[in-house]
Order: C-alpha cells, then sequence, then structure tokens
C-alpha cells in the first residue's frame, strides 16, 4: 500500500513535533508528561498537519496551521483538568531553562510559552517535512 503525499508529510510532522516535545520534557520540565499526552498530541498533529498539506503550504499557511493545533491541543489540555476533576492549569508542568523558570503560578506567560514551544515544535515538524 502506497501512503499519499499529505499522509506521509503529516506523519513527519507528528513525529518530528512529538519527538522534540518529548526530549523538551524530558530534559526541562516537572513532572514528565504521560504516555496517553504523547500519543493524542501525535494524532492531533497529524490530523491538523494532514488537512494543512490539502493545498500548498507556504510559511503563512503553516503559522495558521500551527495556531490551529496549538488551539486544539490547548482545549484537550484544559477539558482533561475538567474531566479528572483537577485545579486549572494544573497538569501545565513547571519549565525550568537555566535561571529562567515558568510555572502555573503565572497563567498568562505559561499558557504563551506553552503555545509559542507547542507552535514552534509543528513549524520544525513542517519545515523538516518539505525536505521528504
Amino acid at each position: 500500500m502506497k501512503l499519499g503525499i499529505n499522509t506521509k508529510k503529516a506523519g513527519i510532522v507528528a513525529l518530528i513535533a512529538v519527538g522534540i516535545d518529548f526530549i523538551f520534557h524530558f530534559f526541562f520540565t516537572s513532572p514528565m508528561e504521560s504516555f496517553q499526552y504523547f500519543v493524542v498530541k501525535a494524532l492531533v498533529v497529524f490530523v491538523v498537519a494532514f488537512f494543512m498539506f490539502k493545498k500548498s503550504v507556504d510559511l503563512k499557511r503553516a503559522l495558521t496551521f500551527s495556531t490551529i493545533f496549538v488551539i486544539i491541543f490547548g482545549v484537550y489540555y484544559r477539558l482533561t483538568e475538567v474531566v479528572e476533576g483537577n485545579g486549572w492549569l494544573s497538569r501545565v508542568p513547571d519549565i525550568h531553562l537555566g535561571t529562567f523558570s515558568v510555572t502555573s503560578a503565572d497563567p498568562l506567560m505559561a499558557g504563551l510559552v506553552w503555545g509559542l514551544f507547542h507552535g514552534s515544535f509543528f513549524l520544525i515538524g513542517w519545515y523538516i517535512s518539505q525536505r521528504y
């Protein structure tokens, strides 16, 4: 069975974005995210990227779909807190980058950094997928 170009490129975006996210979480956050988190993230990235590749993709389109991914995954992340009966932003791990730390104590900064990092991981995946 031959995979279509959309499927192949979407798979590359998902593998790269989730791979970078895993490495980031492993080295820079506490606590580590769950296996379920990475599986759901891979599926969401794949689906969003698949639709992104339905047309020719330039940087503007990639940025738009990166934003769509961040919004969809952010909603999923918040809904898991509600379903599990946890407090708002309770699942957000602390990020430690040298002397710079971001915690859920500052929800605006946590949301901005979270969106920036996850959106960037998606964009890196898109950039790499252009070579294949």
